[in-house]
């Protein structure tokens, strides 16, 4: 796929637009008038030092009335980490929005396209114009037409103009940077590169940000790893290789409390549950399968009664037996401010939709109760790889 964008002169009005070459189809769009002539040269800007500046510096070229950064959590929730607003309109940072808010379908078109502009919320859809018989791939397009559900989003949120710029790493979305007006506003081709640029720049922060974190703990982990085979080789006994790695264990995985067991011995660290509790843990299906977690186990074990909240169970083989190494976690009181309230009624949901626009943007605090903190695949890749090490040999 190959983009192009342009600005043509025509009786002193320059039109914007794209020509988009695609397998053997090209589409020309025309975004609309622009302010003035494209410059050749490079595009000038000036750099930030963390979100609220790069918001508020992306406001300003956008001339939005509001520019967000909205951060998808690790069970896709969309959280608002960074805002730049006008006065009189409310703040939405820290606010939470459910998963299917942005529909998967969305999060798959944002990971190939530079960005998705909505010029007009209430202009009407126009026909297209096709050389051919075959209704053109509308993948690429930017200036396709609005879904009724998205419509009817924008106009609960009180927003007419908005743009949407992607984030992704490691080729996932990791996030939006999202832009609105409560107006009309022309959005000139000039600055939907410079806010592109700009957020690319916000994109390698990120990226390099993460990855750092990332390098610190496979360190870390790789350090233990390598520990733990040698303990392994030198044959020390598994209890004395728990002792020696448990603390390090539970600082790594944030855990409180571990537990080794192979049905007959039972090895803890801080377990305050009765023995009989593990039971029913450690009797879960097939566990070469992958590891079992649960965040909340008053939900998953309704009929156990346990000082902890959540837990995972992987397995290893230790001299030839099979061996369950849980690790749990406390209850982690969460105070949710959700950017909408789920306790309106909701209108019926649109044909083929799984998801209703909100009736309401009025905030609301849940405190959540009865879960543990998530446990992150990051967590479950830590736990499974001491699993396999203490498996060597």
């Amino acid at each position: 796929m190959n983009r192009r964008f342009f600005s043509l002169q025509n009786n002193g009005v320059f039109l914007e637009g794209s020509i988009v070459t695609h397998d053997s189809s090209t589409m020309i769009e025309i975004y609309g008038d622009g302010d003035q002539e494209p410059s050749s040269s490079p595009i000038s800007l000036h750099n930030f030092s963390d979100e609220a500046e790069f918001v508020e510096l992306l406001r300003q070229i956008l001339n939005l009335d509001r520019v967000m950064v909205y951060r998808f959590t690790d069970n896709e929730d969309g959280e608002v980490i960074a805002e730049s607003h006008i006065t009189g309109i409310g703040s939405y940072l820290n606010h939470r929005y459910p998963a299917s808010d942005v529909p998967m379908v969305a999060r798959r078109l944002y990971l190939i396209n530079p960005w998705r502009t909505i010029r007009d919320r209430d202009g009407e859809a126009m026909p297209i114009a096709s050389i051919g018989q075959s209704p053109p791939d509308l993948t690429y397009s930017d200036v396709r037409s609005i879904s009724p559900y998205h419509i009817d989003y924008m106009k609960a949120m009180g927003t007419y103009t908005s743009l949407s710029i992607p984030i992704a790493v490691d080729g996932r979305l990791w996030g939006l940077v999202s832009g609105h007006s409560e107006k009309f506003t022309k959005i000139p081709l000039t600055a939907l590169l410079k806010a592109k640029e700009l957020s690319r720049r916000f994109n390698n922060k990120v990226l390099t940000d993460l990855h750092k974190r990332q390098f610190e703990s496979l360190d870390r982990l790789g350090r233990m790893e390598r520990r733990i085979r040698r303990y392994v080789l030198d044959e020390l006994s598994i209890e004395s290789i728990l002792s020696e790695i448990v603390d390090e264990f539970c600082t790594l995985t944030a855990t409180s409390t571990v537990v080794a067991t192979n049905g007959d011995v039972v090895l803890s660290h801080n377990f305050q549950d009765p023995i009989e509790n593990l039971e029913p843990l450690i009797s879960l299906g097939n566990p070469f399968e992958r590891p079992f977690h649960s965040e909340a186990m008053h939900i998953d074990f309704p009929n156990l009664f346990s000082h902890y909240v959540g837990f995972v169970r992987v397995v290893f083989v230790f001299e030839g037996e099979v061996w369950n190494l849980l690790l749990f976690r406390g209850e982690e009181i969460e105070e949710i401010t959700w950017g909408h309230r789920p306790d309106l009624p909701q209108p019926t949901p649109l044909t083929h939709s799984s998801a209703s626009p909100h009736t309401s943007f009025d905030s609301y605090v849940e405190l959540r109760h009865g879960h543990c903190r998530s446990f992150t695949s990051n967590d479950i890749r830590t736990i499974s790889t001491i699993a396999r090490a203490l498996s060597y040999g």
